[in-house]
């Protein structure tokens, strides 16, 4: 992994700038990258997105793995050292805790965030409406706004390598690809198996398309009708038993698709320039449930820290929390547990209200510990576990949640007064109080779990169920 040292500030940071105006992330991180190391990389799989304040203000930087080949480092004002270490090595130099969750993330994925090939699917750009077009169906070309998306895509997909470029044979799918193929040097190939006709008779002969492709690697962009896309993720999921989940392919967006030794891995979706600036991801697995719970409210006497006991409110609070996952469905399989006296009192108060046993463990490594951390003892969690309650503190409690919630939008469970996910993120991000809970849900086994892998589903603090309890109370 690459570090840069910055002599203006002192530290060891990992490759990052600012975007400058109407650029996209994916090509900021290519420049950025080879301004501070001079390596020109290739973007692989997004590894995170991290939100932190700075004296400026909120700050989030998203964070790619990428490859690329060995070139010359010349040092600058703002970079004068570059490090090339282990993770391990790279994870102890890294000056600030918000770099080592990329990490985290790179070494959960392992080799299949950097190596393999990947299938770009782009879905074609929108074309001049039928009612509006004499010509034949096949011909129709892209309206105004297709081609922006075609110009988007231009400056967007030349950050993953594409080294071939095919499409179906439908004009707007080929006219989608052309000002890409202008740039990079590359002909647009024909690609009779996406089309939707002969997609339609033979679907299969189309996914094997697509795995040839990945095959032949490195990188491959292929244009096709959006239900061709639509069927094609299905299958090449299913073949691969990674999960799924409900999204919306707008024109002019594109799937990409990350493959190891001929197996499709993950991939995720860039939306088009008007959908919203978020990545959703395939995960391999069962489907699996993470309960956040910050210790309740306590005491203050004069006794060592590890000992201090609950406060009468965090003693009200307790129970009300363990009603409240009882009758939200949040029931854990195992419970891990801090050894602190007041992590041990809130579980003990808590599980009485479940109406069920479920194990619990008390470790002292949740006492005092990192979100990092904290997500490795997370990975050790036995595959038969679906549903998992960590009972520990403040930061690493809220900051787990944080790192492991993704950004895009997506529909609540329960919880948050019916706030939709972005809306719990932003509460949750500005007050985690004592006893509140957060669930988040993923796909895949428990070492699996990564930054940004998760959807938050619930975000309760206890005040709200307080306030939903006191009579005469409404609910706005």
């Amino acid at each position: 992994m690459a570090l840069v040292h910055r002599p203006k500030y002192g530290d060891w940071s990992l490759p990052k700038g600012k975007l400058r105006r109407g650029e996209h992330p994916l090509a900021t991180t290519c420049r950025e990258v080879a301004e501070e190391t001079g390596v020109c990389a290739v973007a692989g799989r997004r590894l995170d997105i991290e939100h932190y304040d700075t004296a400026s203000g909120p700050k989030a930087v998203e964070y790619w793995a990428m490859r690329g080949p060995d070139a010359d480092f010349e040092p600058t004002a703002e970079v004068d050292r570059l490090a090339w270490l282990p993770l391990a090595e790279a994870r102890r130099r890294l000056d600030y805790e918000h770099d080592t969750y990329a990490i985290d993330a790179l070494e959960v994925l392992a080799a299949s965030a950097v190596n393999g090939s990947a299938v770009l699917l782009v879905r074609n750009g929108r074309a001049v409406h039928i009612r509006r077009w004499e010509g034949s169906e096949a011909d129709r070309p892209l309206d105004t706004e297709g081609q922006e998306q075609a110009e988007a895509l231009r400056r967007t997909l030349p950050a993953f390598g594409p080294t071939r470029l095919l499409s179906a044979r439908a004009a707007r799918c080929a006219d989608t690809m052309r000002p890409l193929g202008a740039d990079l040097g590359l002909t647009v190939e024909p690609e009779p198996a996406l089309g939707e006709d002969e997609y339609v008779l033979y679907p299969r002969r189309g996914v094997l398309r697509v795995l040839e492709l990945a095959g032949a690697g490195p990188t491959t962009a292929v244009c096709a009708p959006g239900a061709v896309i639509g069927h094609l993720l299905a299958a090449l999921a299913d073949d691969a038993d990674l999960a799924l989940g409900e999204f919306r392919a707008g024109k002019g967006s594109v799937w990409a698709l990350f493959f190891c030794g001929g197996q499709l891995t993950g991939g995720g979706l860039l939306p088009g320039s008007r959908q919203p600036a978020a990545l959703m991801t395939m995960a391999a697995g069962t489907a699996r449930k993470l309960v956040l719970l910050r210790h309740a409210k306590s005491a203050w006497p004069d006794v060592p820290d590890h000992e201090r006991p609950l406060a009468r409110r965090g003693q009200r609070d307790a129970p009300v929390m363990g009603r409240w996952l009882r009758e939200a469905g949040h029931l854990p399989d195992q419970v891990l547990c801090s050894t602190a006296s007041r992590a041990r009192e809130t579980w003990q108060l808590t599980g009485t209200e479940l109406g069920a046993s479920p194990p619990a463990s008390f470790d002292g490594r949740l006492y005092q510990t990192s979100a990092g951390q904290l997500l490795d003892l997370i990975h050790h969690a036995s595959p038969a576990v679906k549903s998992l309650l960590i009972v520990g503190h403040d930061p690493a409690i809220p900051e787990l949640a944080l790192m492991l919630a993704a950004t895009a939008p997506s529909a609540p469970a329960g919880g948050g007064g019916g706030a939709g996910a972005s809306a719990m993120l932003d509460r949750m991000r500005a007050k985690f109080p004592t006893a509140a809970v957060a669930v988040l849900e993923f796909t895949g086994g428990w070492d699996q779990l990564a930054p940004g892998s998760a959807r938050l589903t619930s975000f309760m603090p206890p005040r709200d169920l307080r306030s939903q309890a006191q009579p005469g109370s409404k609910r706005k």
